[in-house]
């Protein structure tokens, strides 16, 4: 499969109708984190960014709202798609970029900084711009390294293999502590140790992982009873400087009891208390983000 996706729709128009097509900048799907994603016909998307001609973009957009078929192309891989604005798509307007036009689709849910329900659990997807994650450690050498050495203290060694303990690891943790507390009140733990802390853990210290990182967008190349369970799959065209991302799906009660256990590790690594941890469970290896190109 090549590198890049391009997508197309078809209106019904006239006897030939007429076809548009866009490049897209990136795309995820999630089935396991919204009822609707859980389609047995064409696939629908969580979230769609696409570049357009100025003549294209606006009836593309308006034939992706009123739910017309479309097609993701790229190489060998073909998959059917629709965004129908009665499942609750947000069509933001169109916005000009670089002689292009961007038309975006999102389900705002998944995306939004807000908190859920009181009876709901947690689900979310998280695809931080680079620039995001570098600005949440410029500056703080110290703290970072700080918060690699408390990760090693806190989990064994051998958990940790696959992991890679470096300043953009720690962004990524930081950007998600942040949106993990805009769906759920964090404990007042600040800095940057805590957070990473919690990213691992999130994976680590639980039955069943509460995030897993995206898969390529070919549904045949989805891998991990993890990754099932959550279904996020993306695609980041080149040139497009975003992470592809995680899904995390966990219960309110779950995250309870989840967040006072890390308080407790958190509190014994800082008064130099030994941590106990599983030592026959399997290790869990997810430090690498998933490749972000079609084929990869």
């Amino acid at each position: 499969m090549g590198s890049s996706l391009t997508i197309t729709t078809k209106t019904t128009e006239g006897r030939k109708g007429r076809t548009f097509t866009g490049v897209v900048l990136s795309v995820s799907f999630a089935s396991g984190l919204w009822e609707g994603g859980k389609s047995k016909g064409a696939s629908r998307p969580i979230m769609l960014t696409i570049a357009c001609s100025p003549g294209a973009a606006k009836p593309l957009r308006e034939n992706l709202r009123a739910g017309e078929a479309a097609e993701l192309r790229g190489g060998n891989y073909r998959e059917a798609i629709e965004c129908p604005k009665t499942l609750g798509y947000f069509f933001p307007p169109l916005y000009p970029c670089g002689g292009a036009e961007i038309v975006t689709v999102v389900i705002p849910e998944l995306f939004e900084m807000r908190r859920g329900s009181e009876d709901d659990g947690v689900r979310f997807v998280m695809m931080p711009a680079l620039t995001d994650i570098d600005a949440l450690v410029a500056g703080r050498t110290e703290e970072v390294e700080a918060a690699i050495a408390h990760v090693r203290l806190a989990f064994p060694p051998r958990d940790l293999n696959g992991w890679s303990l470096g300043p953009e690891l720690i962004g990524e943790a930081a950007y998600f502590a942040h949106v993990l507390n805009q769906r759920c009140e964090l404990p007042r733990y600040p800095g940057l140790a805590f957070a990473t802390q919690l990213f691992v853990a999130s994976v680590l210290d639980v039955p069943d992982p509460f995030w897993s990182r995206a898969q390529p967008v070919d549904p045949a190349k989805q891998h991990g009873a993890e990754a099932r369970r959550i279904g996020l799959r993306t695609h980041v065209a080149p040139g497009v400087a975003m992470l592809p991302g995680i899904g995390f799906s966990a219960s309110k009660i779950l995250i309870e009891n989840f967040m006072a256990a890390q308080v407790r590790v958190y509190d014994d690594v800082r008064r130099g208390v030994p941590t106990r941890r599983r030592e026959a469970e399997p290790v869990r290896r997810l430090g690498r983000p998933a490749p972000t190109t079609l084929g990869a």
